[in-house]
Formats: C-alpha cells, structure tokens, sequence
C-alpha cells in the first residue's frame, strides 16, 4: 500500500485531532516546582546572557587569575608552615642499595625525652617463638631472638632514633640457613 500527500493532506488533521483529545486539559496537568538550585542556576543563566560575550570573558578571566592565585597562596603558606616547623620532627633515612647489599641510615634531630614503648608483634611466621630478649637502657633499644622448630632464628634489632642516637643497618641480599653453619 502507497500512502501519497493527498492522503497525507486529508487524515493527518484528524489524527491531529484525535491525539489532541486525549490529552487532558491545561487545568488538569499539575503545575511543576523546581527546585532553588534550579532556580538559583537559571537566575546567575539570564544574567549571565545579559552581559556581552567581551564582559563575559573578563569575568571568567578574573575568576581564574583569583583561583590561581588563592592556590599559589595557600601553597606557598602552607610550604613555609611545614617545612620548617616539622621537618626536624621526622626520621630521616639515607638508603645505599649496592649489588649484595643495602645499608641504611636512620638519623632523626628529635630532643625531646621519651622513652620506648612495649614492643608486640602482631605477626610472626608460623612456627616462631620468642626465644630471648635484651634490652640496653642507655641507647633505649632492644635485640629480640626467635626461632622454630628448624632451627631457623630471627633476630629483630629495635632502638629509639633520638638526636644523641642514629641507626646504621646493612643487609646482605644473601640468605643464610642457620642450620648449614
């Protein structure tokens, strides 16, 4: 079946008319809110469109310069705030990786009389027991021994990082099996 315009002139009318009629009435189609911030954005929208498109320009342009320029401030000061005030509070580590070993160095500028708290290992490898520690009081630091079944010890070597103390470690990357000794 071929539909032409005459066809297309006669019964679209009515068809118009018959949609029409079963849409109901300007009085019953419930009045729709919007929101504030709706509102709020269509307001700063109409007088927005209001300014000429140079105006505009220079307003977003302020507005990038004043963000710009509050994030450099607030960098700035909060950089002058921090580094002085606690960079000398925190442990600082110098780490000198070579092919068979690692040596590290823990130095800290802290003065402030404290002492070590009580050490609690949350986690060990299955099967190790604590089998001896020593505690030195002069240097707040402590030496724990563990060991398993095997014979294979783990030796844990604790100390306080003050300004009178510093820490040097060096970890050979060969591992050694304590029973071959």
């Amino acid at each position: 079946m071929k539909i032409t315009d005459s066809q297309l002139y006669k019964y679209v009318p009515k068809a118009e008319k018959l949609w029409l009629s079963w849409l109901p009435t300007d009085e019953e189609i419930p009045e729709h809110i919007f929101s504030k911030r709706f509102e709020r954005k269509m307001k700063r929208l109409i007088r927005n469109q209001r300014r000429t498109p140079r105006i505009r320009k220079i307003f977003l342009t302020a507005k990038r310069i004043t963000a710009a320029v509050l994030v450099l401030t607030m960098l700035s000061f909060s950089g002058l705030m921090t580094v002085e005030a606690y960079r000398e509070k925190f442990i600082e580590m110098i780490t000198e990786v070579m092919d068979d070993l690692t040596h590290f160095k823990i130095f800290s500028s802290w003065n402030e009389s404290i002492r070590m708290g009580e050490i609690i290992f949350g986690y060990l490898p299955e099967g190790m027991s604590e089998v001896e520690r020593m505690c030195d009081e002069e240097t707040q630091g402590q030496i724990i021994y563990f060991e398993d079944l095997d014979g294979k010890q783990l030796r844990i070597d604790i100390q306080l990082v003050t300004e009178e103390t510093d820490y040097e470690i060096i970890l050979d990357t060969e591992l050694v099996d304590s029973t071959k000794v």
